[in-house]
């Protein structure tokens, strides 16, 4: 091993595993700014706009900006792209009700209904009186919540940020009673919020899969899925000019530790951990940010393979779904086909890359595609490819396929 030329406080700059914007602004951190999208979204979106990304490409993070945008103004993101030129953010602040849902993925329908209704108490009890209990001391329903709040404040005061709106059902996928319980109180809570939908202004919902029983598709006629809009599709994950503008010195610090040339550990980098693309419309590939700054922040364990070794590609709804036999057979053959290097593409047309499924009935190959496994490359204008993103992905796949026989 060679010598690293950047000190551990140099290091600590890296994001790894942050996930609150407040705290890239407050500790100084690198930020990949990506704040001109963010206020493309906030600017122009009127209706619900939902964005669909595997886990471990920055979804927390990006909900956190917008609540730091919407509740705090410009405070956190001084010198970044918002805050300087012609279009520099000049909103008010809001109201902002951030909830995520992977804290109730384990939760039973009561459970979670009781949680929700303590969390929607807790932040908006500034706004007006609540009390999550009815004069008979049972839980209100979620719905009833939000009913109350609305009946009280102005048009356009609230911001709605939903992270991780599947996990519950993903968590309790083949539990079809307990499936269609929580539906009852999905469809109730989003039902509520689309009578209301003239109190908010703005909401965002992040997820892995498309769900069509969850009410969230259903409810929201006007919802705008903008997981494949070429305008976005850059809008998580590091490009290659992003890589070498804000990350060069890493990438110089592990070359040193390596004993590499700085082309060698770009090239490594780009062939383990690029390869993913979000649009047909737009070529542009993205780097895992969970692999490059995992990688960066501890080069001397080598080029590893950060996106099976967490939680990240392995999520639950991927798993629960291998323990049908049906797609773990499916599953199995085509893991021998990339393990023989003889995949051959999948095509979907883009109706299908934004299509609703039961949580129990996605295509294996639209499952794949929403967890990281597979990407696009463009076959024709209205027509993708679906491939293997990269050599780390590929690797996972095979060990994936050996760990679930």
């Amino acid at each position: 091993m060679g010598k690293p030329i950047l000190t551990l406080k140099d290091l600590k700059k890296l994001p790894y595993a942050t996930t609150l914007f407040s705290v890239i602004h407050e500790k100084k951190k690198v930020y990949v700014d990506k704040t001109a999208m963010i206020a493309r979204i906030a600017e122009t979106e009127d209706a619900p706009v939902f964005l669909s990304r595997p886990r471990r490409f920055g979804k927390s993070l990006l909900v956190s900006a917008f609540e730091s945008l919407f509740s705090k103004g410009l405070q956190d993101f001084k010198g970044l792209n918002i805050d300087t030129g012609e279009d520099k953010w000049t909103d008010k602040t809001y109201k902002v009700v951030h909830l995520d849902f992977s804290n109730y993925a384990s939760c039973s329908r009561e459970e979670f209904k009781i949680r929700l209704t303590q969390a929607l108490t807790r932040r908006l009890s500034d706004v007006c009186s609540l009390s999550p209990l009815d004069e008979q001391g049972n839980y209100y329903d979620p719905a009833d919540i939000i009913d109350q709040v609305c009946l009280k404040i102005a048009d356009h005061s609230l911001v709605l940020l939903i992270d991780e709106y599947d996990s519950p059902f993903t968590h309790h996928l083949g539990n079809k009673t307990e499936m269609d319980e929580l539906s009852a109180v999905f469809s109730n809570f989003f039902s509520a919020i689309k009578t209301w939908s003239g109190k908010f202004r703005f909401i965002f919902i992040t997820g892995i899969a498309r769900i069509a029983n969850v009410s969230l598709f259903s409810v929201f006629n006007n919802l705008k899925d903008i997981s494949c809009h070429k305008n976005y599709a850059t809008l998580l994950g590091i490009t290659d000019e992003e890589l070498k503008r804000y990350f060069d010195p890493y990438v110089r610090n592990a070359a040193a530790v390596l004993d590499m040339s700085v082309s060698e550990v770009y090239n490594r980098m780009k062939s383990l951990y690029d390869g993913f693309q979000f649009s047909i419309e737009n070529e542009t590939t993205v780097y895992n940010p969970w692999s490059v700054l995992s990688f960066l922040s501890d080069p001397e364990q080598g080029f590893l393979n950060f996106w099976y070794s967490t939680s990240g590609g392995t999520p639950t709804i991927l798993i629960k779904y291998l323990e049908n036999t049906d797609f773990q057979d499916l599953f199995n053959k085509l893991s021998y086909r990339v393990k023989e290097g003889s995949l051959t593409d999948y095509l979907a047309e883009e109706d299908m890359l934004l299509s609703k499924s039961a949580p129990d009935q996605i295509p294996i190959e639209m499952l794949l595609y929403q967890t990281g496994y597979f990407t696009l490359r463009k076959d024709s204008p209205e027509i993708a490819k679906l491939a293997i993103p990269n050599d780390e992905v590929s690797e996972s796949l095979i060990k994936l396929s050996l760990d679930i026989n």
